[in-house]
């Protein structure tokens, strides 16, 4: 059984938050181009896969858009990729919400979030990230446990 099948049987959960991690396209950045259109293909068809677990399991589904990490403005054409990697995101994983977290939390307007590696948040970052995710999720969630019923949504922040 898939890992997060399991940790979505017990005990119920009325949401469930999935974010693309910087490392399945992380390299392609790295490497100086945006990744092309087959790797981000695969992610998706994972993160397809992922929310239609968490919808099956009766809680929310939440996809949070990639990060602007940082080494995406060094790469011609990065943050335009990141821009349609996130896009897609909203429109081909079947999740509940969308949240751009790249609109939250943006790597050229606040740099002292990120930690040296340009790959993950500092402590006060992470912290930032929650406190910012506390709103939609709120509003998904309509300040009542239980599951369904809300509209399909995107959130800026």
């Amino acid at each position: 059984m898939h890992p997060l099948k399991q940790s979505l049987i017990q005990p119920p959960y009325d949401a469930c938050l999935l974010l693309l991690g910087a490392n399945d396209l992380l390299n392609h950045f790295a490497a100086g181009e945006p990744p092309p259109k087959h790797a981000v293909d695969g992610v998706i068809d994972h993160l397809k896969t992922l929310h239609a677990a968490v919808k099956a399991s009766g809680a929310y589904s939440v996809a949070l858009g990639m990060l602007d990490h940082p080494a995406f403005a060094k790469v011609p054409g990065g943050p335009a990729a990141l821009r349609d990697i996130n896009a897609r995101i909203e429109r081909e994983t079947g999740a509940d919400l969308f949240i751009d977290t790249a609109a939250l939390i943006s790597s050229r307007n606040q740099p002292a979030l990120w930690s040296t590696d340009e790959v993950h948040l500092q402590s006060e970052g992470y912290a930032t990230l929650g406190r910012l995710l506390a709103r939609p999720l709120a509003t998904l969630l309509g300040g009542q446990h239980g599951h369904k019923a809300k509209p399909k949504g995107h959130e800026h922040g």
